[in-house]
């Protein structure tokens, strides 16, 4: 594909947006694509071979663009958000057997991230360490830049620089999406359209991969103003800050004193359940307080905890004060449950911790329940409403 356009034309046209992004691009044929897509992610709707007028920012929804004599697929996944999508894009790269690059700016720092997968191993991936602003990049497709001993500034730079040239060598064009649909290098757009706000508890996964995976943490199906009262009377909880509106990362906008622990406390936008993260780098048990919430509400509740010296992972169940389901993975799979059958997995072919993963991820989507990364911005839209709890 000749084109006289910067390989990265989309990273301009989004900063002057001024918003964190999402996409990912994948060397694979437009109807091969598709199917894995909605075998992967949840979606809801796909149009084929939408008519080639107007613009790609007219759209509602996620634009997927193929170019002609172009390798390349493009998905637009989210503008304005920016999840963490390396392990859905590991897993797609591995079963359509070729490169998916998956491309972030998590915030409007300017600071772009790339992940590059080739049948579902690493072979290039630049990640923000952002408590030092510093870049862990390893490639086996070239030589490392220069991104040590320079200032924050100069790294965003180098950044630019270095994934301009590796989209050129791999020949992948990300252009904005103030193009022109009638534009002769357009071959296909199809569009998909996403729930109107996520579920599951993948993305909270993928971002504790970052870091120490160790955490307990557990949801209630009933309004942050009865939750709260609870852990406050019942579990020692000394402070309740209600409603920040901070534009600042979840983690970053928790109060800070080096003599007290404070956790937050989350209603997602229009869901039922109350999230509270009770211990973040280290493992908890949750059984008293899961199974007091859920009597004295008589209603639900979930656990879901990870230890990362065991590797042991998984989440519980309870219903009016009762445990109903109890599943998790530690070396081998453990499932005990009042209410459906023991899963059977034929696709073991893929990681079997990734399958469990995929399991649990999929039990939390099913009881309606989101657990977001505390990466996300205290003010984002996902959230009704944002609390800090001071345990200790």
């Amino acid at each position: 594909m000749n084109t006289t356009h910067s390989p990265f034309t989309f990273r301009n046209w989004v900063r002057e947006q001024n918003a964190p992004y999402s996409i990912f691009t994948a060397k694979v044929e437009m109807d091969e694509l598709i199917p894995e897509l909605q075998r992967v992610f949840r979606i809801q709707g796909h149009q084929a071979r939408l008519p080639l007028t107007g613009k790609l920012s007219d759209l509602q929804g996620v634009p997927v663009v193929k170019f002609k004599d172009n390798p390349w697929c493009v998905v637009y996944w989210e503008i304005g958000r920016a999840p963490l999508l390396r392990e859905d894009c590991r897993t797609l790269s591995g079963k359509l057997k070729t490169k998916v690059m998956h491309l972030t700016e998590q915030d409007t720092s300017k600071w772009v991230e790339w992940f590059c997968y080739e049948n579902q191993n690493d072979v290039e991936f630049a990640e923000w360490m952002i408590y030092d602003d510093s870049v862990y990049f390893e490639s086996s497709l070239r030589r490392q830049p220069h991104l040590k001993k320079i200032s924050p500034t100069e790294i965003r730079s180098a950044l630019d620089q270095s994934i301009d040239e590796l989209l050129a060598e791999q020949a992948i064009y990300l252009p904005g999406l103030d193009l022109n649909l009638a534009d002769p290098q357009v071959e296909r757009v199809d569009l998909l359209t996403l729930p109107e706000f996520p579920l599951g508890m993948k993305e909270f996964r993928d971002w504790m991969d970052l870091g120490h995976p160790e955490y307990a943490i557990f949801a209630i199906k009933a309004p942050i103003e009865l939750v709260g009262p609870i852990l406050m009377d019942q579990f020692e909880v000394k402070e309740w800050q209600k409603q920040s509106q901070s534009p600042k990362r979840i983690y970053e906008a928790l109060p800070y004193d080096d003599k007290a622990y404070w956790i937050p406390m989350l209603q997602p936008t229009s869901n039922p359940w109350t999230v509270v993260y009770w211990i973040v780098d280290e493992w908890e048990n949750l059984e008293k307080i899961c199974e007091h919430c859920s009597a004295t509400l008589q209603t639900s509740a979930i656990a879901l905890e990870e230890e990362d010296t065991s590797g042991a992972f998984g989440y519980q169940i309870y219903d009016q004060g009762k445990k109903i389901e109890d599943a998790g993975y530690c070396d081998e799979f453990r499932f005990e449950s009042d209410i459906r059958e023991e899963p059977e997995f034929d696709n073991f072919d893929d990681s079997e911790w990734e399958v469990i993963r995929q399991f649990i991820h999929e039990t939390f989507v099913q009881e309606g329940i989101y657990v977001p990364p505390l990466s996300m911005m205290a003010n984002d839209p996902c959230f009704e409403r944002v609390d800090f709890l001071r345990r200790y």
